[in-house]
Parts: structure tokens; sequence; C-alpha cells
């Protein structure tokens, strides 16, 4: 679990560390819950679509590829 608070500090440490700005992200809250909600977007506007997402915590941050596919399609290759 991550602080959403923190998103900015992030985001700033994955850029500065040369992680492109397109790279994909995924913002889970309340992961497992039957209130789970998900936002997806890249490390560039993941801040700005968080706001305007309204996401609150405890909150998931997962960055990278795995962030750009549906849960269907992460499920089916487990199968």
């Amino acid at each position: 679990y991550m602080g959403v608070s923190s998103l900015q500090q992030v985001q700033a440490g994955l850029v500065d560390g040369g992680l492109p700005a397109s790279t994909p992200v995924a913002m889970i809250e309340n992961a497992s819950l039957p209130q789970q909600r998900e936002c997806r977007s890249n490390l560039g506007a993941m801040c700005e679509d968080a706001t305007g997402f309204r996401l609150k915590s405890p909150a998931i941050l997962v960055i990278g590829e795995v962030a750009a596919q549906a849960v269907t399609q992460l499920l089916s290759r487990s199968a």
C-alpha cells in the first residue's frame, strides 16, 4: 500500500531516475474489496489523473507494462 499523498514524490523520483513518462500506471483503491476502484494512466499524467479520479487511500500503485494489461488478460494466462 502506498500513500496517495506521496504520488508526486513517487512520480518525480521515477522520472528523475529515467523511467519514461509514457510508462503505464495502475492505481488501485481498496484492492480486493467490493468497493475496489481502478484508475489507469501513465507516469507523466498519474498525479493529474489521480486527482480527477479522486483517488483515496488505501491504494496500490502498479508501475510498468503489467499495469497496461486488463485483469482478464492476466487471469487467462494463469489458467
